[in-house]
């Protein structure tokens, strides 16, 4: 998806405290993922951070857990979402790298190739 209208797509987000009152009295609260791209039941989960944002527990702790599932596979970039310009890279259960957005772009196809490949 292409972002045409800045403006639109800002009235569109939803403010998720709307469910707070369904966890109990957890701390769980609703996690926005970015991307997710789905080919023969294979799952690639896209996560963008602005430069040197952490993750937050919550997200880190859902992202172990949906790894663990083979058919999903989790990345994280850092970078300048204006210019679409990626610094730095982290495949869930990896180190985080320095990274360019082709490098990105090359994860991306990578697992596009093998999700292709893989007829349900």
């Amino acid at each position: 998806m292409t972002i045409r209208n800045r403006d639109h797509y800002m009235d569109s987000i939803w403010d998720w405290a709307i469910l707070s009152s369904c966890f109990g009295r957890s701390k769980i609260a609703v996690s926005d993922i970015d991307g997710i791209i789905e080919r023969h039941g294979q799952f690639l989960v896209i996560e963008s951070k602005s430069m040197h944002a952490p993750i937050p527990v919550g997200q880190s702790i859902m992202f172990d857990h949906m790894t663990k599932m083979d058919n999903f596979k989790v990345v994280v970039i850092w970078g300048d979402a204006l210019t679409g310009t990626v610094t730095n890279l982290r495949e869930w259960g990896k180190e985080t790298i320095s990274a360019t957005t082709d490098d990105f772009r090359q994860l991306v196809k990578e697992w596009w190739d093998m999700a292709d490949g893989r007829r349900v």
